[in-house]
């Protein structure tokens, strides 16, 4: 890496800090894990010392320290778009890119697999640092300037468009937890309400809408790690609160605890208020399924189970002991907003179609990150 660039090295600025000062200034506290500047609202004032640390249009930023043991800082860079902007504290190091390396070439190499050799030349304990001077020793691959041009252009785009993604999934999120605190809000009128629906929601206990059925109680040497003929699987609280929990299998005959997709449940011992929904099998003797009394929309009752005032109200209610539990006779009476089954349906359909581009941003989002990856580690080898 010495033979295709050269560095200049941070020195300790702090005593030219000014809230008013011109330059933004580099530091630890400047490198985000997506390799992109946060600005901590440190600025320094201009004179010779700050100036001699100017990082200038197409120069890069290394940290070479991290606060922490699991290196999850050291080695990330910067890419700097503009000059005279910017000038580095101390532990962090300028790197200018000779003739034969492109600068954002260098950006995506050095942030890329690249950072697995910074760490592991690293020295420290709870703090680790890394010394300049054996980091530019390590070896970088780097195929003609044009190819790396074409490279990094490529691979900012992919970078552009998981940004896009990341975008839309904050913005649909905000559009979502903005409906959930606008429309359940335990009172007769909603903040919130779609064209064509006018009247008060209705005010009444839990027990009036719907009932409480356990589920089934299985001894441990009873549940099957492989699906068997005229088994089902069993859901137990470690496949609501955990992902990628290998699935267990019962016999069933009785049909007691069976749920089926459209079907909610919650936990009811432990980890109470937790809920179920889209999950077809046999839900352990932990966990209730509520048993409409009514008509209901099923996805307007998740939505609104979901929420966390309500989500509060239900641990509660919760016996204070080592193991809080819910009491379905305290349950019944718990007061709760009901609306028409149209009103209903219309605000459930609303909300799962937000979750469903929520999902689906999240897959696109993931697949690109994917393929970014993929090339960092084919291309950068």
């Amino acid at each position: 890496m010495e033979n295709l660039s050269e560095h200049k090295s941070g020195t300790s600025i702090e005593k030219y800090f000014s809230s008013d000062g011109l330059y933004k200034v580099i530091s630890i506290g400047s490198y985000g894990l997506n390799n992109e500047y946060i600005d901590q609202g440190i600025r320094a004032v201009k004179n010779k010392t700050t100036e001699s640390k100017l990082v200038r249009s197409g120069q890069l930023t290394m940290v070479l320290n991290d606060k922490t043991a699991n290196g999850n800082l050291i080695g990330r860079c910067l890419l700097i778009s503009t000059d005279n902007e910017f000038i580095v504290n101390q532990r962090t190091e300028i790197i200018i890119p000779g003739p034969d390396l492109n600068g954002n070439y260098a950006y995506y190499y050095l942030n890329g697999p690249f950072r697995s050799k910074v760490k592991r030349i690293a020295q420290g304990g709870t703090q680790i640092y890394v010394n300049y001077s054996s980091v530019k020793k390590q070896k970088i691959n780097y195929p003609i300037k044009d190819e790396q041009i074409k490279i990094s252009k490529l691979l900012k785009i992919i970078k552009k468009l998981i940004t896009l993604y990341d975008r839309k999934l904050k913005l649909l999120s905000q559009v979502k937890k903005y409906f959930l605190d606008n429309l359940f809000v335990e009172k007769e009128y909603p903040n919130l309400r779609f064209k064509g629906f006018t009247d008060a929601w209705e005010q009444r206990k839990l027990g009036e809408i719907f009932k409480f059925s356990q589920g089934l109680q299985v001894p441990i040497d009873q549940q099957l790690e492989k699906k068997e003929e005229n088994t089902e699987r069993f859901i137990r609280i470690v496949d609501v609160t955990q992902d990628n929990i290998p699935q267990r299998f019962v016999y069933n005959p009785t049909g007691k605890g069976r749920v089926n997709l459209d079907d909610i449940f919650f936990v009811r011992y432990g980890a109470v208020g937790t809920i179920g929904h889209g999950f077809k099998g046999v839900i352990a003797n932990n966990l209730f399924k509520v048993i409409p009394l009514i008509d209901i929309n099923p996805l307007f009752w998740f939505y609104q189970f979901s929420d966390i005032r309500f989500n509060s109200r239900l641990k509660a209610l919760s016996a204070s002991t080592s193991m809080p539990a819910i009491n379905f006779n305290t349950l019944r009476k718990m007061i709760i907003s009901n609306t028409s089954i149209v009103e209903q349906n219309k605000i459930g359909t609303i909300l799962k179609s937000l979750d469903n581009l929520l999902t689906l941003y999240e897959n696109e989002q993931q697949h690109l990150t994917e393929i970014k990856k993929t090339l960092l580690n084919t291309m950068f080898i």
